[in-house]
């Protein structure tokens, strides 16, 4: 499997190579020297949104952990709660879930937590109708509260700032394209001089 998932990334990148050939055209070449400099600008960003990740994964895993406690608890005779969807109970399906809210952001019935219990409500998920409204308890409101943070972080100040710094490089690369596209052709030519 290692070798195998080795092999494939490197099979990418093998045909990346010939973007480097695009540097000797004209044509071509201001938009490969744009690209490389735009991708650092990602990097920069990805490296921020790496720890707004840690963080607010550390804060939800702690805040939806309990619920994966909940069957021990069935037989006690109180007020019980059950998540909606089960993504948050592990780290696996949080990491999951919040990173591919960057590409479809929304999605509050993944923090939703039900009452089910005392009211007669079932706990039991595979009866969705008689699991109860989405509790008000302030703790899970507090869950809703981190989720719509996160997703105010991420998909509306990260990644339009992100837009900014590649429109900012963009520009500057441009107004010297010639003089860039230059410059990266001669490098490129000169590693095969020998």
């Amino acid at each position: 499997n290692v070798g195998a998932a080795i092999f494939s990334v490197g099979a990418i990148f093998t045909q990346l190579r010939p973007l480097r050939w695009m540097l000797l055209f004209r044509s071509l070449g201001p938009t490969v020297v744009c690209i490389i400099k735009v991708l650092r600008d990602a990097l920069h960003v990805f490296v921020i949104y790496l720890i707004v990740l840690w963080a607010f994964s550390i804060g939800i895993f702690s805040m939806y952990k309990p619920f994966d406690l909940q069957p021990k608890y069935a037989a006690l005779n109180q007020d019980k709660f059950i998540m909606e969807r089960d993504d948050l109970k592990t780290v696996k399906g949080l990491l999951s879930a919040m990173f591919w809210l960057l590409f479809d952001p929304g999605q509050p019935e993944i923090v939703s937590i039900r009452k089910c219990g005392l009211e007669g409500f079932s706990c039991n998920k595979s009866h969705d109708l008689e699991i109860g409204q989405v509790s008000m308890e302030f703790s899970h409101l507090v869950g809703h509260a981190m989720w719509a943070c996160y997703q105010g972080i991420t998909v509306i100040l990260l990644i339009n700032i992100l837009i900014a710094m590649m429109n900012t490089t963009f520009s500057k690369i441009w107004q010297a394209a010639d003089t860039a596209w230059k410059y990266s052709k001669s490098f490129y030519q000169v590693e095969f001089l020998d």
